[in-house]
């Protein structure tokens, strides 16, 4: 058999598998829930700030319950940042794993999203945390769909931000 024989049947091979249900992406672990409350302020973002390797982690949340996450390197000037945040918008926008619903109950907050994956479903998992206050909270415990848990204390803080992006996407209705 030649390699262009070989080749053309692993390429269908893999087309196979990826039709197939094996490959299919896991159901959020929450359900989409209207955020009504006021114990975190939904005008802008919340920031996390990463030592090694750093960057910046970036959690919209919107009063459907929808929330939407970016990451950013070697980005500490704000100023900087929101602009990105907009230029990269039509890309976080098509990206399934940047998308999530979250729900608030007595201070505290959980998220549910999908993660990346190779060669597979996205998998998904649950972060739980608490409300310090209406422009903080604090990640504590992510779990991930197979029940690895893993223990954190990532700080978020608020930012105001008047050209905040609409949660409009084509994952979570």
């Amino acid at each position: 058999m030649n390699i262009r024989k070989i080749i053309k049947h692993l390429i269908i091979l893999v087309l196979i598998l990826f039709t197939s249900g094996c490959c299919k992406d896991e159901e959020l672990l929450l359900s989409k829930t209207p955020y009504t409350g006021n114990e975190l302020r939904i005008d802008g973002y919340y920031y996390y700030i990463q030592d090694e390797p750093y960057g910046v982690s970036v959690k919209f949340l919107y009063r459907n319950g929808i929330e939407l996450t970016s990451y950013f390197i070697n980005s500490s000037d704000f100023y900087i940042a929101d602009k990105e945040l907009l230029t990269q918008y039509n890309y976080l926008k098509e990206d399934k794993s940047r998308w999530g619903v979250f729900e608030i109950n007595n201070h505290t907050i959980q998220f549910s999203a999908w993660s990346t994956s190779v060669g597979g479903g996205l998998p998904t998992y649950i972060t739980l945390g608490v409300i310090d206050n209406d422009t903080t909270f604090r990640i504590t415990k992510s779990i991930n769909s197979d029940g690895t848990q893993f223990e954190t204390n990532k700080i978020y803080h608020f930012r105001q931000f008047s050209s905040k992006p609409d949660s409009t996407n084509n994952f979570i209705r």
